[in-house]
């Protein structure tokens, strides 16, 4: 069992949603991907979840990181356009939340379109003047329509058949349509046994290659790709192509890291209880699946967490019952142990945190160094 996590709360719990589910660890052989074994249980309650609006990681808006983000995207999907020009072109986003990326497409000329299951987040992007069904994709909403570009942001992990959803994707392109996604790039956790970055939102977990061995499959030719500049992940543009030939390949030995990742971790928090030292997390939602797993062991230390987010002040992640502190908490009353959990940023807040001078005796080390000392 893992806690199933579908964003930040006001209470410790998610109600009416679960708050734990099971989640089976497994390898797809045709494509050397580690995905999430498929669970009855979890896809009903994932449903359930998007229609609620839940929403994992930043997404793309106008301000924050989120803006960022939202300029890298788009910036990709004119590097794959022809001279980037979009003026009377076609789009379809999936899973365009508020739609602030369609927003932007239209205001360069495009013809776009969106679908969007969480009802708050649909709601606000027609509130935007955009046209945008409420509701999971199915190709069958647009059998008489063509795109000349589909794209969707960190939605092919959320889905739990991924060639079957690109293969939908390429019947409804125009004769020179591409398709550009983004996903998140999981190979420096994966690397590690870093288990955190196992959530029951993500049905796989990609790096470059498994990408694009899944579009491969399923008569996706890539035509472009690249690393994001302002998060880890990865962006491709995929034209339709010959199915690739299956042939077994070879998963990374990750269940065989990831006991060794929580050994360390356990390590790390059965240390700092011995010192009577206390443990922050930054940011905290990195750490939640570690937390459950240990809860049986007998004498941790005490351990708060914190985000740059101010969304999350006073917030929980279920089912821990450890409130998510501001960044001015940490300051103003440090930690004598804290540990930097994030792969993409984590280099950039270890930096920043080490300059503060209330955190002079704080203990500050980055998680890729914990997993590394194993």
């Amino acid at each position: 069992m893992l806690p199933f996590q579908v964003g930040h709360r006001p209470t410790s719990s998610n109600a009416p949603l679960p708050d734990a589910l099971p989640f089976t660890v497994a390898a797809d052989h045709l494509t050397g991907g580690i995905v999430q074994a498929p669970c009855a249980e979890v896809s009903r309650s994932l449903t359930d979840a998007y229609r609620l609006g839940s929403q994992m990681g930043t997404p793309l808006c106008g301000e924050g990181m989120g803006s960022s983000q939202l300029e890298d995207v788009l910036e990709f999907i004119c590097e794959s356009v022809g001279e980037g020009d979009l003026h009377g072109l076609t789009v379809l986003e999936i899973g365009c939340g508020e739609g602030a990326l369609l927003e932007r497409l239209a205001s360069i000329g495009a013809v776009v379109v969106g679908v969007e299951p969480g009802e708050a987040a649909a709601r606000a992007a027609r509130d935007r003047g955009l046209r945008v069904h409420c509701e999971l994709f199915t190709p069958d909403r647009f059998d008489v329509e063509r795109f000349d570009v589909i794209v969707h942001h960190c939605v092919l992990e959320h889905i739990e058949q991924p060639g079957e959803f690109i293969a939908e994707q390429l019947r409804l392109l125009t004769g020179t349509g591409r398709i550009v996604c983004c996903v998140p790039d999981c190979a420096p956790a994966l690397a590690h046994g870093d288990l955190s970055i196992l959530v029951h939102e993500h049905w796989s977990y990609f790096d470059a290659t498994t990408l694009g061995h899944v579009a491969a499959r399923a008569g996706a030719g890539t035509e472009n790709w690249r690393y994001a500049k302002s998060e880890g992940a990865i962006f491709a543009t995929w034209r339709p192509a010959p199915k690739a030939a299956s042939h077994p390949v070879a998963p990374p030995p990750y269940l065989a890291r990831g006991r060794d990742a929580l050994l360390a971790i356990e390590t790390y928090l059965a240390t700092a209880a011995q010192a009577g030292s206390s443990v922050g997390i930054f940011p905290g939602g990195r750490f939640i699946n570690y937390l459950a797993l240990l809860a049986d062991r007998p004498g941790g230390p005490p351990v708060r967490w914190f985000d740059d987010d101010p969304a999350l002040k006073g917030r929980f992640y279920p089912p821990i019952p450890i409130p998510i502190e501001a960044r001015s908490q940490l300051l103003a009353d440090p930690v004598d142990e804290l540990l930097i959990a994030s792969w993409t940023f984590g280099a950039m807040l270890r930096e920043q945190l080490l300059a503060e001078p209330s955190l002079a005796t704080t203990r500050i080390r980055a998680l890729p160094e914990l997993l590394e000392s194993r």
